[in-house]
């Protein structure tokens, strides 16, 4: 059994897609260049803001990204929780780990300040830690954050799960020495998070009950 899950947040436990379409199609329009679908920006999404922000410009408008990203701080700070809900089963999924004792943290690189608020909004007392992008600590895959969460956690890595939808997260979990279980609900597919070669791959959320509670 592990003791402690370690979630990613995007993609993962809440599905933001809309959200930061809207957020990244304010800035381009503000900034006068075309706009984007969701599918687009889902294949953007998983290496922090600045990424996302280079991503969506036009090619050879990339040097402009803190002037996009400016508008779209402005548009997604007030506005990230009007369409964002979690995947369906991942409280009920939470309740039940939570219940056995298991330790539970998310580990994001959506800038923190978005990540905390998030997390008491749609999962009130539910997380033991949680830490976001934005906090002088370098990005996942990086293993430096989450060494901190694993402190915090007072809890061996190698009884620790690592859960995301990227491999990014998989990539993470293995630089920071935990177990590792890719998730297909969220912005990447399987042959995405098999490349990193993770310990679990699962379709639904119930899934991981399975896998924290095997013996």
């Amino acid at each position: 059994m592990y003791k402690a899950c370690i979630f990613d947040l995007d993609g993962t436990l809440l599905n933001t897609l809309q959200d930061l379409t809207n957020a990244c199609n304010f800035a381009l329009l503000e900034m006068g260049f075309p706009l984007k679908t969701s599918e687009e920006i889902k294949g953007m999404i998983g290496n922090g803001k600045r990424k996302l922000m280079e991503r969506i410009l036009p090619k050879g408008y990339q040097y402009l990204h803190d002037n996009v990203q400016l508008y779209y701080d402005s548009y997604y700070g007030i506005n990230c929780m009007k369409e964002t809900k979690p995947y369906q089963g991942i409280k009920e999924t939470l309740t039940s780990l939570k219940k056995h004792g298991v330790r539970l943290a998310v580990f994001s690189n959506k800038s923190d300040s978005i990540v905390q608020p998030m997390i008491e909004h749609y999962f009130p007392g539910v997380f033991d830690a949680v830490l976001g992008g934005d906090t002088g600590l370098p990005l996942k895959p990086d293993p430096e954050g989450l060494n901190r969460m694993i402190a915090e956690l007072k809890t061996d890595s190698e009884d620790i799960l690592f859960i995301g939808d990227s491999d990014v997260d998989v990539k993470t979990g293995k630089n920071g020495h935990t177990h590792t279980c890719g998730v297909l609900w969220g912005y990447r597919n399987e042959e995405n998070i098999q490349k990193e070669e993770p310990d679990y791959i699962i379709g639904k959320p119930e899934e991981l009950e399975r896998i924290v509670y095997a013996e």
